[in-house]
């Protein structure tokens, strides 16, 4: 076993949000030399959506070099568990040199909401997408919605004249809505509840929000158009992370 190939996959974990959850027996299973390996963690993500039986299991997948002594994580599949079936989901999740959606993320994508990503497309270009969970039968597992499409979460945070302090920015909403956050703001609006929660909504290029108890607050919404199709599907837009290497 290298110490190098080590902390390159203890990094990755960490990056990830898996802190050193899986370090000793991602050490314990370098050292068997075997092809490839599986290590399975139970987390439960801070979020005020998360029932209390519900819990995301994730597998991680690490393979190793057919040319070479070492290992890769390729990718990783959470599941979503609970007590109610509907409740229960489950996505992989490929990497690319151990980075991608984070283990929250991956909740986030889970519960149903979209993520805010830099990822690599099959031309080998870099760009920033949002990604949402398909849904739909049949169709690709997920829906990109690229800087075209016209989402702007700066516009409709802005919009919602929220209440910003220094230890509450304005950025620091930014980026949690953009990992997929469920958000708790105050606000200065007389049709709304003074704190609600908001989500990040792509595709109708608008901010989901709710009460303190979590149930839908509806605003109407002027010239929205949802007629654009999202650049969709996970083969054609993502490129997929080898495991030769």
């Amino acid at each position: 076993m290298k110490t190098e190939n080590l902390e390159s996959l203890q990094k990755n974990l960490k990056y990830l949000g898996f802190g050193e959850l899986a370090n000793e027996a991602l050490k314990s299973e370098l050292s068997t030399g075997k092809e490839s390996f599986k290590i399975d963690l139970n987390i439960k993500p801070v979020s005020p959506d998360l029932k209390e039986d519900q819990s995301v299991k994730y597998s991680l997948a690490f393979t190793k070099s057919k040319t070479a002594d070492h290992y890769y994580l390729n990718s990783y599949t959470a599941q979503l568990t609970g007590n109610d079936i509907k409740d229960q989901k489950e996505q992989n999740f490929s990497l690319h040199n151990g980075n991608g959606i984070t283990s929250k993320e991956a909740f986030n994508l889970l519960a149903g909401r979209a993520v805010n990503k830099d990822i690599i497309n099959k031309a080998d270009e870099n760009v920033n997408v949002w990604i949402k969970l398909n849904t739909a039968e049949g169709g690709p597992d997920k829906n990109y919605y690229n800087k075209n499409y016209g989402f702007d979460l700066n516009k409709v945070v802005d919009n919602l004249n929220a209440k910003f302090t220094e230890n509450f920015t304005r950025e620091s909403v930014i980026k949690s809505l953009e990992k997929g956050n469920l958000q708790s703001v105050f606000v200065k609006n007389d049709s709304l509840p003074e704190q609600v929660y908001i989500a990040a909504n792509p595709q109708y290029k608008k901010l989901d929000i709710f009460d303190k108890d979590l149930k839908p607050v509806f605003i109407k919404v002027e010239n929205l158009n949802t007629n654009q199709k999202p650049w969709e599907g996970g083969e054609n837009a993502e490129k997929k992370t080898g495991v030769s290497r």
